[in-house]
C-alpha cells in the first residue's frame, strides 16, 4: 500500500523519521514476517527517496527532511514536562499535526490524476498507520 502511494505521484508521503527508527528496530524482531516487512519498507524507502522526491520525504522531529537516510536517528528527550511529547507515537503525530497547520498546495508538483477533483472538502492531512499499538489519537 506504502510502495502505490508514493509510486501513484498523486500524494506527497511524509515519513517521519521517527518511523525510520521503529522500522529500523523492528527489522530485528524475532518475528519473520514483521522483520522482513520492516526491511522491505526500509528498503523501499532509502532506495527511491531521491528518485521520487517530489512525493516521498522524510522529516525530523525538529522539522527538517533528509535527503537520504544516512542519518537514520535522531536524539529524542521526552523529559520535558512543559511538552506533550512522551514518546514515538506522540514525535509522529506532531508531524501530522504540523503539516496540517503549514499545509499548501503542492498538487502542480506532482502528477495529476486526471480528473478534476473538488478540492474544497478534501483532508489536507491524513495519518496512515497499521500499528496497532499506536496511541495516535487525532
Amino acid at each position: 500500500m506504502f510502495t502505490s502511494l508514493v509510486e501513484s505521484l498523486r500524494w506527497t508521503v511524509i515519513v517521519p523519521l521517527p518511523v525510520i527508527m521503529e522500522l529500523d528496530g523492528l527489522a530485528t524482531s524475532d518475528s519473520p514476517q514483521l522483520a522482513e516487512a520492516s526491511k522491505a519498507a526500509l528498503s523501499f524507502i532509502s532506495s527511491n527517496l531521491k528518485a521520487l522526491s517530489s512525493s516521498l520525504k522524510i522529516q525530523t522531529s525538529r522539522g527538517n527532511y533528509l535527503s537520504s537516510l544516512n542519518v537514520r536517528t535522531e536524539q529524542v528527550d521526552f523529559s520535558d514536562r512543559d511538552s506533550w511529547e512522551r514518546n514515538m507515537d506522540d514525535l509522529i503525530l506532531r508531524a501530522a499535526i504540523w503539516h496540517d497547520e503549514h499545509w499548501f498546495d503542492r498538487s502542480g508538483l506532482l502528477k495529476p490524476s486526471g480528473t478534476a477533483h473538488d478540492l474544497k472538502n478534501a483532508a489536507k492531512v491524513v495519518l496512515l498507520s497499521l500499528d496497532r499499538n499506536c496511541k495516535c489519537g487525532w
